[in-house]
């Protein structure tokens, strides 16, 4: 008898002991809340501008990251904005300061939110091996 992985599949099995998921569950996967509009959000941006590796000559989508330099930009105009109608005057260094540090913040924030929620729904274990974990999972 092979070994048990130490990754398991959480569903829910109906009364004769069978594994029953519906469409929405194979679509979300059990994704916890708080990563579901993150991932959705990625899923749902389309790869229209490629890069090709120059080591292992794969597609690398930039779409993603080109959208959101542009949320970026936008959250710092917002905070610029902000900040001039409490009534920060624009030339001092104390301002610039708090302008060019709010981008740091929100990005550490959500990407933090998600490493929080992988390592906290998900074993670790550093020496294991990625071939060892469950195929398509949303968190790999």
């Amino acid at each position: 008898m092979p070994p048990e992985s130490k990754f398991t599949n959480t569903r829910a099995a109906d009364a004769s002991g069978s594994e029953t998921m519906t469409a929405k569950d194979k679509k979300i996967e059990n994704i916890p809340y708080t990563i579901r509009p993150f991932l959705s959000l990625y899923r749902s941006v389309p790869n229209l501008i490629y890069v090709r590796s120059s080591t292992t000559n794969e597609k690398v989508g930039l779409t993603f990251a080109l959208i959101s330099c542009l949320f970026f930009g936008a959250c710092q105009l917002l905070t610029q904005a902000l900040l001039i109608s409490l009534g920060w005057p624009r030339d001092d260094p104390s301002y610039l300061m708090a302008v060019s540090c709010n981008i740091p913040i929100i990005h550490s924030l959500l990407l933090l939110t998600g490493l929080f929620t992988c390592l906290t729904h998900h074993p670790f274990d550093p020496s294991a091996l990625m071939s060892d974990a469950p195929a398509g999972r949303w968190w790999r």
